[in-house]
């Protein structure tokens, strides 16, 4: 109440009185449903206020099906972004800010706009930022780099944004498997596979690293590696698309 006083629109407590009243401990949905309307109204003059719905948000599974089933859904990111992209046209260029959009852009897998938000920031961290804020920042924009270089045609900027991604997230899946899909493209098949294999062990369940490892054993005259790689593709719970691949690259090498 006397941060209130003293700033209406303090967003550390507003979100302290949401959380205060959350049933569990001993407050009510009703509580935090009047607590959150009342942030919403604030959020017309201080948008950043618009987050102390998106943190009610996470605790609303156990208040119903309904609830539980809305936390799953990957458009709740980009909804989370929102308060973050209204502050910032108050506050532009805001580090934090930057950050938080680019963020929850990434997970909700609106790339482009995280993509602009890490050319923004570039290298600058907000204060406070430790190691592994910084070392998931830095997986999010390679990741959201690479993710964007997918969708471009031209060969030239696509391969550029690969290096760049990887140089930015050298450890992350992602920058490595896309990468490698570049070599792939341009003949490189040592490489190509040294960074699949890399992008296998850093999240065996990514099906496409595997799946990749089996065209570059095609690619170099190995159908029984190939085979074997499509293989382990099939024990991977791989989609419809990429059963269907693992399958015929067995057809076409099994013999």
């Amino acid at each position: 109440r006397d941060a209130m006083t003293a700033d209406p629109y303090c967003l550390t407590a507003h979100y302290r009185r949401m959380e205060a009243r959350l049933p569990k401990w001993g407050g009510s949905w009703e509580e935090v449903d009047a607590i959150v309307a009342e942030s919403d109204g604030g959020s017309v003059h201080f948008p950043l206020l618009g987050i102390v719905r998106r943190y009610a948000q996470k605790e609303m599974a156990s208040r119903g099906e309904h609830y539980a089933a809305a936390l799953e859904e990957r458009s709740i990111y980009l909804e989370w972004a929102e308060p973050y992209r209204a502050q910032l046209e108050r506050n532009p260029d805001h580090p934090m800010l930057l950050t938080s959009l680019a963020f929850y852009s990434a997970k909700g897998l609106d790339f482009a706009i995280a993509t602009t938000c890490f050319r923004t920031l570039g290298d600058r961290y907000y204060e406070g930022a430790g190691f592994d804020h910084v070392t998931q920042y830095n997986n999010f924009r390679g990741n959201s780099y690479a993710a964007v270089a997918y969708d471009i045609e031209d060969e030239v900027p696509r391969w550029e944004l690969a290096v760049e991604a990887l140089e930015i997230a050298p450890n992350h899946h992602y920058t490595n498997y896309f990468y490698g899909t570049e070599l792939l493209y341009r003949g490189e098949f040592d490489e190509a596979r040294r960074h699949f294999e890399f992008s296998r062990d850093a999240w065996p369940g990514f099906v496409w690293s595997t799946y990749r490892l089996g065209e570059v054993a095609e690619s170099t005259g190995n159908p029984t590696e190939a085979v074997r790689q499509a293989r382990a593709v099939l024990t991977l719970n791989p989609n419809d698309e990429q059963r269907a691949r693992a399958e015929e690259m067995i057809a076409r090498n099994a013999s």
